[in-house]
């Protein structure tokens, strides 16, 4: 147990010192004013196989979703 908690805390550290702590100067609105359209449009758009994926995925809630329905029925 004392293994996986000192593991969890690095984890949490590394996170918050090298993800979370530099976002204020990653996300600062005059850096991002001066991107281009194009480059706000790659940084904030998925590729087509993700959007066909992400597609595929919805179709398949919808048909699990109408299935449990019809289950419930019984």
């Amino acid at each position: 147990v004392a293994i996986k908690i000192f593991v969890d805390n690095i984890y949490r550290q590394v996170v918050e010192r090298y993800i979370i702590t530099p976002f204020p100067e990653i996300f600062n609105p005059i850096i991002i004013s001066r991107f281009t359209d194009d480059e706000l449009f790659q940084i904030g758009s998925e590729s087509e196989k993700q959007n066909r994926k992400r597609e595929k995925f919805k179709a398949r809630v919808k048909k699990l979703k109408s299935n449990l329905k019809n289950l419930q029925r019984y």
